[in-house]
């Protein structure tokens, strides 16, 4: 079991590490393209021999996104990490009337996972990325049942204009929850764990729905994972500067 201490100690080998297997994972995914059509198609209804229906294309759609028990799941999953936002919203403002805020750890960390969500996820893939990527997700490209042209990893010239494949949002969320998870585990073990399946689960739902190429999910999650490390380094002038303001005051 990992200590907050440890997890903020590893906090630049951890952004050093996650922004390394990103480059190596955009590098692959680049350099062969095809690994995100054969995983896609993995999870695809596949048309019968002989269907002229076919045309050229893999499949005509993915039955995870009409089946209603990974429908439910997909939602819950969808609505953890906002949930997760206001529980930690809700344990600062306790903290901050029982203790002072600069003297609790914990609720240090807990400000910096939610401004993390709020960048990272929400900000910078959600707000930006999918946006302007111009990836259509797998389902909107004509191999596999929609009408749009199939565009790699990183491509930016694809026929999506909004919401698009690159990266995904929902796995950056996921990923974010890991270091949720590792903040909460001394005080919320069983909530820790949750948060832990749901990271793992995530990434690979979406893949699964047609939702995001194998490529999308997984430089998401590294994005969203990577995100309260990077907010732990941003803020470690921040703390020092801050204690030395109190110290002089007390």
């Amino acid at each position: 079991m990992m200590i907050i201490a440890e997890y903020e100690r590893m906090a630049l080998p951890y952004t050093l590490l996650a922004m390394v297997a990103s480059t190596v994972t955009l590098g692959v995914f680049q350099a062969f393209p095809g690994l995100d059509l054969a995983t896609a198609k993995l999870f695809c209804h596949a048309y019968a021999v002989g269907d002229l229906a076919a045309q050229g294309r893999y499949c005509p759609g993915f039955p995870a996104q009409v089946d209603l028990r990974v429908m439910a799941i997909r939602k819950i999953l969808f609505f953890l990490p906002p949930l997760v936002v206001a529980f930690l919203a809700l344990d600062m403002i306790y903290r901050w009337a029982i203790t002072p805020p600069w003297l609790c750890r914990g609720f240090r960390l807990e400000a910096l996972a939610i401004i993390a969500y709020l960048v990272v996820p929400i900000g910078v893939v959600n707000g930006i990325f999918k946006e302007y990527s111009g990836r259509p997700r797998p389902y909107e490209t004509h191999l596999f049942g929609g009408d749009l042209n199939f565009a790699s990893v990183a491509d930016f010239s694809g026929a999506c204009t909004g919401n698009c494949s690159f990266i995904s949002g929902e796995a950056a969320a996921a990923g974010w929850l890991l270091g949720v998870a590792v903040i909460l585990q001394a005080r919320r073990p069983v909530l820790s764990r949750i948060l832990i399946a749901a990271a793992a689960v995530t990434p690979v739902l979406r893949v699964a729905m047609g939702g995001h190429y194998l490529s999308d999910a997984l430089l998401g999650w590294l994005a969203g994972a990577v995100s309260l490390p990077l907010m732990m380094l941003c803020a470690a002038p921040l703390k020092g500067a801050l204690m030395q303001v109190i110290k002089s005051r007390t």
